[in-house]
């Protein structure tokens, strides 16, 4: 509960990009070098304000379990801000962030609908349990059905980055992989807090109206969020952003349903034994 109570205390304002004051002219915002030779324009990685911005999962001295939560927070409840400023920076933390994130929405999700199928069928479930034969299926199910999809999840969120990359360099924009990839494994964020166990965790630590807000906020959130991002780093409007954004639009999501046709294969081939 403090690990909860931790979330309630924070200010919304403050989700989307934790920042550090740093005199734009004395330091570069990439490298934090002084005497750097140059890296990206400050522009693409400080606000208007000239403020540095650091996503929550790259900031250290908290736990774990409270930058996971704020940067998902951010990514879902302040998307427009926290997409349209991301930094560059390292691969890794986004692909750990992604991974974490995406696991424990396929696990919460797993748990709830097999409470869905488990109660209304409870005495064919407890048979199921109590055979040797229907634990090991159910325990290929799961294991089948929750790293499969967390890596159909996240193979997907990344290539969402790469195609709106790849639509706007289709444009004439600049390319910007790096903050591509990034853009789209922290959007992972979205998944963890509209999952079953976000939503609880929303309404343990915030109450049922914010709960119920996030719901709503959540409509439409991968079109805010592609659009920021385009405005922001890629500088595009008009056509040209629409463009872009239909782009990876439609390729991450023919990727992600022959992933998900692959994954439910998998599973029935898990149920039968095979």
């Amino acid at each position: 509960m403090a690990r909860l109570s931790a979330l309630r205390s924070s200010d919304p304002r403050e989700d989307a990009l934790d920042s550090i004051e740093v005199p734009a002219a004395v330091v570069c915002a990439r490298c934090g070098k002084p005497d750097c030779p140059g890296c990206d324009s400050l522009d693409e990685t400080t606000l208007p304000s000239g403020v540095i911005s650091i996503v929550p999962w790259e900031r250290p001295g908290t736990s774990a379990w409270s930058r996971l939560w704020l940067t998902a927070r951010a990514a879902t409840r302040s998307a427009a801000s926290f997409f349209q400023s991301l930094p560059p920076g390292s691969h890794t933390s986004a692909f750990s962030f992604s991974l974490i994130a995406e696991f424990y929405a396929v696990v919460s999700w797993a748990v709830f609908i097999s409470l869905l199928v488990a109660l209304p069928l409870h005495d064919i479930a407890w048979l199921m349990l109590k055979n040797p034969a229907g634990r090991a299926m159910l325990a290929r199910l799961w294991v089948v059905g929750t790293v499969g999809f967390t890596v159909v999840l996240v193979v997907g969120h990344a290539i969402y980055g790469v195609a709106l990359d790849k639509g706007a360099r289709r444009t004439g924009a600049r390319s910007r992989f790096s903050q591509a990839l990034r853009f789209g494994l922290y959007a992972s964020g979205w998944d963890l807090l509209t999952s079953p166990l976000g939503l609880l965790v929303s309404l343990i630590a915030e109450g049922p109206r914010a709960t119920i807000h996030l719901l709503t906020a959540s409509m439409g959130l991968p079109r805010r969020a592609a659009t920021a991002f385009l405005r922001g780093i890629y500088h595009l409007e008009g056509p040209p952003l629409a463009q872009a954004r239909n782009y990876g639009t439609t390729v991450a999501i023919i990727l992600s349903i022959t992933g998900a046709i692959v994954v439910l294969v998998s599973l029935v081939f898990a149920a039968l034994g095979f």
